[in-house]
């Protein structure tokens, strides 16, 4: 049921009807808290901040991103730590934040290498297997 209000509110997001967004967004924020669902409540917050940094409520994206961070971080997801982290250097350095920026791409350059190695270790395994 969460994956549904989120697929909701990012259809709305699209169609650029942002009330309904947030409607379903924050619906869907609320089931994932209650159900403990750290994997869809990443999901919810980086798309409550894409939300609310295209409304220009700069405050609360980051509030959001920075949520989706920390639990990226709880449930160890380098895919999502790439992409959280490549979302916060892009936020940084269109606020001209560049040394927060540099922080943060560092991290999402980190997260890519941890992918990549993963991925190689995986294929190395499949052909000696």
């Amino acid at each position: 049921q969460t994956d549904l209000l989120t697929n909701l509110g990012r259809l709305y997001q699209k169609l650029n009807n942002e009330g309904q967004a947030e409607k379903y967004l924050l619906k869907s924020e609320k089931l994932c808290r209650d159900l403990q669902a750290n994997s869809s409540l990443k999901i919810v917050c980086q798309n409550l901040g894409d939300l609310y940094l295209k409304q220009n409520k700069k405050p609360l994206a980051l509030k959001y991103y920075n949520e989706a961070l920390r639990i990226s971080k709880t449930i160890s997801d380098p895919e999502f730590s790439y992409s959280i982290n490549s979302v916060l250097a892009k936020f940084y350095a269109d606020e001209n934040d560049f040394e927060k920026a540099y922080t943060y791409q560092e991290e999402a350059i980190a997260a890519k290498d941890s992918l990549f190695k993963t991925e190689t270790q995986q294929t190395t395994e499949n052909k000696i297997f």
